[in-house]
């Protein structure tokens, strides 16, 4: 779909154009017609930016693994895993997303979602067997 528009020209280098402008009183103004456009660009695009940092799993083999787990297709063929978090909490189900540290695990059984921090994640196990590596 295209959308006519009229033509844009540049002005290449630092020229200086100048347009002459009748006041109320019939005298006769100069105005620097690039700083006023630069004025209202500047008025116009002004940018807020929103700081925000998103925390990130600071052990990168468990957040590849989880990257990879977190897919639609990982999520029906690897099931169920097994968490081993550092507060000795075992948890067993499917990784529903992962957004920067969180995690949200779903129970295979219980059907039921526990968000959890994903740098509180020791292990991965399938099969009672340590998750293997993945590559990027």
């Amino acid at each position: 779909m295209y959308i006519t528009t009229p033509p844009l020209y540049v002005h290449p280098g630092n020229e200086v154009d100048e347009v002459n402008e009748i006041n109320e009183n019939n005298e006769v103004n100069e105005i620097n017609v690039i700083d006023e456009m630069n004025e209202a660009i500047e008025e116009s695009t002004s940018i807020f930016l929103k700081e925000e940092f998103l925390e990130t799993i600071r052990d990168v083999e468990i957040s590849r693994q989880l990257d990879f787990l977190s897919k639609p297709f990982q999520q029906k063929v690897y099931q169920p895993l097994q968490f081993s978090l550092t507060d000795g909490r075992l948890l067993t189900g499917t990784v529903s997303s992962v957004d920067g540290s969180s995690v949200m695990l779903t129970s295979v059984e219980k059907k039921e979602q526990e968000l959890i921090d994903g740098n509180e994640i020791k292990s991965i196990k399938w099969r009672g067997r340590p998750f293997p590596n993945v590559k990027n």
